[in-house]
Parts: C-alpha cells; sequence; structure tokens
C-alpha cells in the first residue's frame, strides 16, 4: 500500500499543473523537461500535455536523432496585446510583427512566447525549429542566415509548400535570390515580408527536394551555415555540383511555377 501511495506520488510530480508566477503567467505545467507557463490552468494543461508530441515531431522532421535533453519553457499569454507587453519589456525589435518568438537564451533557458490561438501547434513546431537549428548546428543564432532560418521554420511547421508555390507562380512580385540570401533585416513593408518569409519557404523546400537524401543538405548546412561558407560554394561542397545564381534562380523559379514542387 505504501508502495503504491509513493508511485502514485511519483507520476503526479512528472504531471503537475500548479501556481507559480512567471512574468504575469500564474499557471504552470511541469512534465520533468517542458515548463509551461500560461495566463490560466486550462491552457497550461492542454498545451502541456501536447508539448512533448509537437517536439518531438519537429525532431522528426528535422531528421535529427541526436535530441539534446534540453529543458525548454513556453510563455503563453491569453491574448496578443499580453504577450506584445512582455515584448516591449524585453525591448525586442518590431515586436508589432510577431505572434510567437524563440527567446534563445532568456534568463538561461531556451524559450518559446507566444499567445494562445488557433495556429498555437504549428506556431511552436516553428519556434521549436529556430531554438534546435541553433543546438544541431552548435552555432549563435545571428550566424543562420535570415531566409534560412525563417525558411526552414516554415518548412518544418507547414505539411506543404504548395500553397507557398502556388502563391509565389502567381504573385507580381519576386525577391531576387541573390537579394533574399543577403538580407540581414525582415523587410519593413508587409507585403514585401510576407514574400520574403514565402520565398524563404520555397527555397528551403527546393534545396532539400534537390537533395534527395537528408544528409546532403545536412550538409549544406554545416558548410554554409557552421563554416560560414558563400551560398555557391557551400551547394558544390555538399550537393557536388557548381552552379551559376542565375541559372540556380531560373531552375527555382521553374520549380515553383510546378505548384507542387518534387517531393511533396
Amino acid at each position: 500500500m505504501k508502495l503504491s501511495l509513493i508511485l502514485i506520488f511519483s507520476i503526479l510530480l512528472n504531471f503537475k499543473v500548479f501556481s507559480q508566477t512567471q512574468d504575469n503567467l500564474k499557471a504552470r505545467f511541469y512534465d520533468g523537461r517542458f515548463l509551461v507557463y500560461a495566463s490560466n490552468y486550462k491552457i497550461a494543461e492542454e498545451v502541456g500535455y501536447k508539448i512533448r508530441e509537437i517536439y518531438n515531431k519537429t525532431i522528426k522532421k528535422l531528421g535529427y536523432v541526436d535530441a539534446y535533453k534540453t529543458q525548454y519553457q513556453i510563455f503563453i499569454w491569453q491574448n496578443k496585446d499580453e504577450l506584445l507587453k512582455f515584448l516591449e519589456k524585453i525591448k525586442l525589435k518590431n515586436p508589432e510583427q510577431i505572434s510567437a518568438v524563440a527567446l534563445y537564451d532568456y534568463k538561461e533557458i531556451p524559450t518559446i512566447a507566444c499567445y494562445y490561438n488557433e495556429r498555437l501547434i504549428e506556431e511552436l513546431q516553428h519556434e521549436f525549429t529556430h531554438l534546435l537549428i541553433v543546438q544541431i548546428l552548435d552555432v549563435s543564432p545571428k550566424e543562420i542566415p535570415l531566409w534560412l532560418n525563417e525558411g526552414l521554420a516554415m518548412y518544418i511547421s507547414k505539411d506543404s509548400v504548395i500553397n507557398t508555390n502556388n502563391f509565389l507562380k502567381n504573385s507580381p512580385s519576386f525577391i531576387e535570390l541573390s537579394k533574399l540570401l543577403d538580407l540581414d533585416d525582415y523587410p519593413k513593408d508587409k507585403k514585401e515580408r510576407d514574400l520574403f518569409y514565402l520565398e524563404s519557404h520555397s527555397l528551403v523546400n527546393f534545396l532539400i527536394d534537390k537533395a534527395k537524401n537528408r544528409e546532403v543538405f545536412m550538409s549544406f548546412l554545416r558548410w554554409y551555415v557552421k563554416k560560414g561558407y558563400p551560398f555557391k560554394k557551400a551547394y558544390l561542397y555538399s550537393y557536388n555540383i557548381e552552379i551559376n545564381l542565375e541559372k540556380f534562380q531560373e531552375e527555382w523559379r521553374s520549380y515553383i511555377k510546378k505548384g507542387d514542387g518534387y517531393g511533396d
């Protein structure tokens, strides 16, 4: 009887929702690795029971088997206004553009800050990708080119590239590949910013489809990000093909016009 009580108590400790304030979030769910702080107990419990599955799906799609045992914390506010107050408090740039954000080292713990909405699961996958790619490549966030960071996160969080490519093939505007690769800040104009995200998503899909297997693409990431080689040189060393950027862009745009890509 005593042993049974100890076992039950241990289980309750592993999955527990309780009151503990963190940045004005009063409810906390903890499963031994993932800390979920939310504005109320219902949200903390709902997301808390899903968060490990969301993380595992992200890891699986990244093709990364040696997942870190890092502890993560998730902050979930009731609405966007409350999230914005927090982002302004920590002096994050352009907070009004954000619905969820990866904070790589908030109080020494990788953190995702977001608000409760119908796209929350997708957004958590997106932000987990930002946190994980830094750990996988063992680099600082600033070392990852902007298009790659966002494109890879969209690749992981979206089911397909079809809608992205269908939008791009009918778009009157297009960010040239050379400019996309050099962007180090988000476009201020909303239409151009949306285009940036979609093109980044499409380009990552294009690279993964051309790689045929995940190791080739991971090799590209190591040459391009970890070693800091230019795009063309990293592509040569990983795909074993020498490219001209203008012709590569033509091939990519043909891929976009197909709509469904090669491998989706």
